[in-house]
């Protein structure tokens, strides 16, 4: 699994992909970032910023992701998907979001033909989200 550089993200340094995801999805957060829901019960940006920078990463192909990162990003996925209520649709973040996740639901270009149905998942919470 691949390291990478979240300093920029305000996340720290270097971590690998699986512990960022599993930051984030677990019960007791260990960063701000990996805080989900603040106290109007709302998704707060820097978790959205993670989301789409995780989607962005596969959507761009800027890096090698093994089948452990595309399960990692399933798990994201759903995730997301158990939170997009949560999402204030009119945030700019959340927009950036949205529009990362149409890009996936239409990418042809999953490695591993796509065996963990990450496009599926992807088309799934669009369509959610116009509905909420």
């Amino acid at each position: 699994m691949g390291t990478l550089d979240f300093r920029e993200f305000g996340l720290g340094s270097k971590r690998k992909l699986g512990e960022l995801i599993e930051s984030i999805s677990s019960k007791r957060p260990r960063s701000c970032a990996a805080t989900a829901v603040n106290n109007q019960d709302t998704v707060g940006n820097d978790l959205i910023r993670v989301w789409n920078f995780k989607i962005n990463q596969l959507i761009k192909g800027k890096i090698h992701l093994a089948k452990a990162d595309l399960q990692d990003l399933k798990d994201m996925l759903e995730r997301i998907s158990a939170l997009v209520r949560r999402v204030d649709v009119k945030n700019v973040e959340a927009q950036k979001l949205r529009e990362s996740l149409t890009r996936l639901s239409v990418l042809q270009d999953i490695p591993f033909d796509d065996e963990n149905g990450l496009r599926q998942q992807a088309l799934g919470l669009v369509k959610a989200w116009g509905a909420s």
